[in-house]
């Protein structure tokens, strides 16, 4: 689950004025073939790696090891490419080696989640076949019984949250994140990486999620862009990851920032989760930080 990110939106950037509807709207389904959605990692790698000042090699090692993993399993890359490729955003595997620094060597999801935040319109036709094929399991357009609830109608997000922020985050305030938000069913593992945000002298967040309690019984009312991901690389199973798509909507109901905060005592915002993004305004803010 990514935990921190730098800030990633300027007060004049929106999802209607963003590269990414304007690439997104123009882009086919969702790939059906393996070698299409290789072939669009591989370049947005590629892409990312230049943008970032790191050599190809690195791009395409991180390639290899990612499509060896999605080997594992090759039932999924024959017919469920979307499973593949939520799978391959759980993977552990960071880029490396000659040339990649510290502050690049990073997960796939962390470069596609910054590329989001930052809107890089270089890697955007690339990256958006990745999302698509992301978000063929993350948003409701499949049968209601494959769907999951949160229990008790929450997940919850943990991590860091810089003092400079905390002003945007006002109760009543409405918003989109313009990258795959992590949440968790599991409180515990929320507080393993808000916890290891304080460990590391960073103000510490918990976040909590809320949804319409109909939606348990009731697509009607069920957020229709988000999902749980239930197949993941080995060793990430228990994090329970409910995914939310990228400029997924928030409205801020509380935030409750303790006299004295500890990694067991941090910041508390409490979000309602809009039931549609496609019926909010294209020209909301955008979150400075999650």
């Amino acid at each position: 689950m990514t935990v921190s990110a730098p800030p990633a939106a300027s007060p004049l950037r929106s999802f209607f004025s963003s590269n990414f509807k304007a690439v997104h709207g123009a882009a086919k389904d969702a790939v059906k073939f393996q070698h299409e959605l290789f072939a669009a990692i591989l370049a947005f790698l590629i892409g990312m790696c230049r943008l970032l000042g790191a050599p190809t090699a690195a791009a395409e090692d991180l390639f290899h090891r990612l499509q060896g993993e999605s080997f594992e399993n090759p039932q999924e890359l024959l017919s469920q490419v979307q499973v593949a490729a939520t799978r391959i955003w759980t993977s552990t595997q960071k880029l490396q080696g000659k040339g990649v620094d510290d502050a690049i060597n990073v997960e796939f999801c962390s470069l596609v989640n910054r590329a989001l935040r930052d809107d890089i319109a270089d890697v955007m036709p690339h990256l958006v076949i990745i999302v698509r094929a992301i978000n063929a399991l993350c948003i409701v357009r499949r049968d209601e019984a494959t769907l999951k609830f949160p229990p008790n109608s929450v997940s919850h997000r943990g991590g860091a949250l810089p003092l400079q922020h905390h002003h945007f985050f006002a109760p009543g305030q409405q918003y989109r994140v313009p990258m795959y938000l992590a949440t968790s069913f599991s409180e515990d593992k929320a507080y393993e990486f808000w916890y290891r945000q304080f460990a590391a002298g960073q103000v510490p967040v918990h976040w909590v999620i809320h949804f319409d309690v109909r939606g348990e019984h009731s697509l009607r009312y069920r957020c229709k862009n988000v999902n749980l991901v239930e197949k993941t690389v080995k060793g990430v199973e228990d994090e329970l990851e409910f995914l939310f798509v990228p400029y997924s909507v928030f409205t801020v109901m509380s935030i409750d920032i303790p006299a004295k905060i500890t990694g067991d005592n941090p910041i508390t915002i409490h979000l309602e989760a809009a039931i549609d993004n496609a019926n909010e305004d294209e020209e909301l803010p955008l979150a400075p930080w999650h």
